[in-house]
């Protein structure tokens, strides 16, 4: 993995129910990550998997600026069924926006 192009990220980390984490990756890997790659501002998805805890999933979004996600219109942008369906079963949603420490080396 190269160095990020962006020196912002957006992580979301959440626990995923058991008897809904086969949907979970199916709504993930065929309707959000093209959503979220879409959305103006937004330049790679990783998605990643807690060891010792299958059901604890982290995603970073390398994003242009904070106010990509911030920004009103993200927070108020049409949502699918699916997901408004999905949603509510997410257990223990931690999210945050990070900037990357300048350091010598960059």
């Amino acid at each position: 993995m190269g160095q990020p192009r962006s020196r912002y990220q957006y992580t979301v980390e959440m626990t995923i129910p058991e008897e809904l984490e086969v949907e979970f990756n199916q709504w993930y890997e065929h309707e959000h990550v093209a959503d979220m790659l879409n959305y103006p501002g937004v330049i790679s998805v990783r998605r990643y998997r807690r060891i010792g805890d299958a059901a604890r999933y982290l995603a970073v979004y390398e994003i242009d600026a904070p106010e990509v996600i911030l920004s009103p219109d993200y927070l108020q942008r049409e949502v699918s069924e699916w997901t408004r369906r999905l949603a509510p079963s997410w257990i223990d949603i931690e999210r945050g926006v990070w900037a990357r420490e300048i350091t010598e080396n960059d």
